[in-house]
């Protein structure tokens, strides 16, 4: 049997950042179809964000949950993950202004 590919969502608006700098990052990966099959759980919030950076002179994906306006609400929301989510090498970071992050729909209602 041929393997199932997820279709792939369509490019969306960048996400701002400047209000928004930290962000809970749930997974990276070099693999960005694997960083879409995390994106599609339903417990996800209503969007995540991906934004593709550079590891090892390679496209490195990342998974992110959720833009928060201070550090402290990112730890906060960190808290109310799934546990499985939560066991994830999970980490809170600062995002530029520019950070060119794609939003990507889950399906989810908001």
């Amino acid at each position: 049997a041929e393997p199932v590919s997820e279709p792939t969502p369509p490019a969306q608006e960048p996400a701002p950042t400047a209000d928004r700098p930290f962000a809970l990052q749930l997974m990276g990966s070099y693999d960005r179809d694997r960083v879409l099959a995390l994106a599609a759980r339903p417990d996800l919030p209503a969007s995540v964000y991906m934004r593709q950076e550079s590891l090892r002179g390679r496209p490195w994906y990342v998974l992110i949950h959720s833009l928060h306006a201070a550090y402290e609400d990112a730890q906060a929301e960190h808290g109310r993950l799934p546990e499985d989510l939560a066991r994830l090498d999970t980490w809170i970071r600062r995002l530029p202004p520019d950070a060119g992050l794609e939003q990507i729909p889950t399906g989810r209602a908001p």
